[in-house]
């Protein structure tokens, strides 16, 4: 079903009497390597060679994040136009609201505060997450291999900069159902 979304997106924009004059724009979030993103800017490209584009790509994944970029690059997507953002979706912002597991590419991002203690609260005692962020100790947790931070960062927060958005994909780990 999503590339029929994703295509669907792609042609429904194409369509529209003012596609020359404002960009196609699409969030990837929980983009991986982008391959929804790179999905849609190649089927852009097919249809309508010149239209502008603004990709939001959203990963908390830190060992993805270089491939990301690269893959972009190499599918001729101008980082100009697409914003990479090292971060976890969730229903507000915050500042190293979430932990990333130590093991690159395993999806175990756990919510680790209070607020959010019944989701996972075997992993954030361990790793010592259970208090409020201002004590938490992230450099022992890095060196440990324990898990690395990275910020939580809210749809609306996402959204603020755009007055039309033509596609969201949304693959956050669960996380979709309270957004």
């Amino acid at each position: 079903f999503e590339y029929v979304d994703v295509l669907e997106a792609v042609v429904d924009y194409t369509r529209l009497p003012s596609a020359t004059q404002r960009p196609f724009v699409m969030l990837e979030l929980g983009a991986g390597f982008g391959f929804w993103t790179l999905t849609a800017h190649a089927a852009l490209r097919q249809l309508l060679p010149a239209a502008k584009y603004e990709y939001v790509l959203a990963e908390v994944d830190t060992h993805k994040l270089p491939v990301l970029h690269i893959i972009l690059n190499h599918n001729r997507v101008s980082l100009r136009n697409a914003t990479i953002i090292h971060a976890a979706v969730g229903d507000r912002d915050e500042k190293e609201g979430v932990l990333q597991n130590g093991n690159p590419g395993f999806y175990a991002v756990h919510p680790c505060d209070p607020q959010h203690a019944d989701f996972a609260p075997r992993p954030c005692e361990t790793k010592g997450y259970l208090v409020p962020r201002d004590q938490r100790n992230h450099s022992r947790s890095i060196r440990n291999g324990q898990g690395v931070p990275a910020d939580v960062v809210s749809l609306p927060t996402l959204l603020k900069n755009f007055s039309r958005v033509d596609l969201i994909d949304m693959d956050i780990l669960g996380s979709e159902w309270p957004l």
